[in-house]
Formats: structure tokens, C-alpha cells, sequence
């Protein structure tokens, strides 16, 4: 039995690695569109899509508290990225652009994410709800850690990225 729990719980690791990358490579491809083509206002659709599909069809797998803040380090890294090598003037018109296109983008997947971690609290499809009163604890933290890590995310856009 115990070997049982041991081969899922690595597939399931597995499986999250390969959504992750999966993630990883996606934006690294948008990344590389924009480099070509001005994309970068489609940004809070693109990470919409991507953030609710991988959620909703299959998830990472593994904790959700460990995925929501990678899923904003994902957008540190590609607001990152479009700076250095998106198409276009990089003066403080397109800094502006930037600068309003990482605020939607954040809000639209803070909520993206909110719905999508709210419906697994009422349907209690995550592993880390537990019970029937695990359902609303779960979704409690799963919303403040959404919430810090926006926070969090839009201090460090602020602090780091807003002067490149």
C-alpha cells in the first residue's frame, strides 16, 4: 500500500514539473512572438488563458501554495523578458505601456485565479482541502496567499522592474 502512495506521488510530481515547463516554455514563446510582432497589449488574455486552462484541465499536481506564487514569478519573468528584447521604442512612452500592461495583466490574473481557486474550495477538488469545514479554511488562505502574492508581485515590478 505504501508503495502505491509513493508511485503516485511521483507521478504526480512529474506531472507538475511537466506543467510547469510546459508554462515556462509558453512564455518564453510569447516572449519571442513579441520580439517579432507588438503582442504585448494581448499579455492579460494570453495570461489569462494560460493560467485557467492549465488549472482548470488538469492543475500542477502538487500544493496549490506553491503554485500561485510561481504563477507570478511567471509574470516577473515575462514583463522582464519584453523589456529586453520586445519590438519597438523603449523610451518612457513604452515604459508607460509596459507599466499599464503588467497592472491589467496582474489584475485580470489575480482574478483569473481567484475564480479558478474559489470553484476548487466549493467543489473541493484540491488535495490540501481537507474535510468539510476544509473547504472554507482552504479558500480563506488560498485568497490571502493569492492577495500576498499580487502584493508582493506588483512591490517588486515597482521596486526592480519599473527602472530598467
Amino acid at each position: 500500500m505504501k508503495d502505491a502512495q509513493v508511485c503516485i506521488s511521483i507521478l504526480k510530481l512529474q506531472y507538475s514539473m511537466k506543467a510547469m515547463a510546459a508554462n515556462v516554455l509558453l512564455v518564453i514563446m510569447w516572449v519571442i512572438v513579441g520580439h517579432c510582432t507588438p503582442v504585448f497589449l494581448y499579455t492579460p488574455i494570453f495570461f489569462a488563458l494560460l493560467f485557467s486552462v492549465t488549472h482548470w484541465v488538469g492543475g500542477y499536481g502538487i500544493s496549490d501554495f506553491a503554485v500561485i506564487p510561481f504563477n507570478y514569478i511567471l509574470l516577473l519573468v515575462n514583463d522582464y523578458l519584453f523589456r529586453l528584447y520586445a519590438v519597438g521604442n523603449h523610451d518612457e512612452e513604452g515604459k508607460g505601456w509596459f507599466a499599464l500592461t503588467f497592472g491589467i495583466t496582474l489584475i485580470v490574473t489575480t482574478l483569473i485565479l481567484v475564480a479558478v481557486y474559489l470553484s476548487k474550495a466549493i467543489d473541493g477538488k484540491s488535495a490540501d482541502v481537507n474535510g468539510k469545514h476544509g473547504r472554507l479554511v482552504f479558500g480563506v488562505k488560498t485568497i490571502a496567499c493569492i492577495i500576498a502574492c499580487a502584493v508582493a508581485t506588483r512591490a517588486i515590478f515597482m521596486r526592480v522592474l519599473n527602472a530598467i
